[in-house]
């Protein structure tokens, strides 16, 4: 959190810090940095290593890694879905990655 406050634009510390609290079963925090990272974005700043943070989204998605069980696997796909519901809520006019990343991770409900 320290490396992301110091530069808010570098992906690679966001995706980093994502993985770790993913594997440290930190759902929710995980989750947080994802909607941060998913705003800017959407507000159209750029980021460094950006392929390194759809790359982890990718892997936490496809349960590439062993996180949790079969249930929170669930838990955190429907909260990944929600995220990006929220963004396109909140910045309906998004386009290009985030728009078709929306429609990848919807979870039926």
């Amino acid at each position: 959190r320290h490396q992301i406050a110091l530069e808010p634009a570098n992906g690679n510390y966001r995706a980093d810090l994502m993985h770790q609290l993913m594997i440290e079963r930190r759902f929710d925090d995980a989750i947080q940095v994802l909607g941060e990272t998913m705003r800017l974005l959407a507000k159209g700043e750029r980021l460094s290593y950006q392929d390194k943070v759809w790359k982890e989204l990718d892997s936490t998605w496809s349960h590439q890694y062993v996180y949790g069980t079969q249930t929170e696997i669930l838990e955190v796909r429907q909260k990944i879905g929600e995220t990006f519901e929220a963004i396109l809520k909140d910045y309906p006019a998004v386009q290009g990655e985030i728009r078709q990343r929306a429609s990848r991770y919807q979870v039926p409900k």
